[in-house]
């Protein structure tokens, strides 16, 4: 049986079209079984979906930057302690607008690093360029 799933939405949180209670009207309307809502660094719908009965994995998607490169690091299973995300998210955008003159392999190593302290936590974490 195939399912319909999809794991990279975007709400209104951040640069979505939809509020929380439209992305759920449109899962229904197009029989979505399970999925994840990915914000650009907002963990908004974690809250918003924390009572509903529904089949969907805690998300978000980390931006970074650095000079014109950018990156996206998608998380998956966030449950629990959320500051740890909160402090993942703020070291990324600080190393992210930092003049300093590390370079951006030691950069992204930091940032691995980071997430894999995080991760420790039972998060899953990909990284897209």
């Amino acid at each position: 049986m195939i399912q319909n799933f999809d794991f990279h939405i975007h709400t209104s949180n951040s640069d979505g079209d939809y509020n929380i209670d439209e992305i759920i009207k449109k899962i229904n309307e197009n029989n979505i079984e399970y999925f994840a809502i990915t914000d650009h660094d907002n963990i908004d719908s974690i809250e918003q979906l924390k009572d509903k009965k529904l089949n969907y994995i805690t998300g978000i998607e980390f931006s970074g930057r650095f000079k014109t490169y950018n990156m996206h690091i998608l998380g998956y299973y966030l449950d629990g302690d959320l500051s740890k995300v909160k402090s993942l998210r703020d070291k990324i955008h600080s190393i992210s607008d930092s003049d300093t003159f590390i370079t951006f392999q030691k950069k992204l190593t930091i940032i691995i690093m980071t997430i894999i302290y995080i991760a420790a936590t039972s998060c899953i974490f990909y990284l897209l360029f």
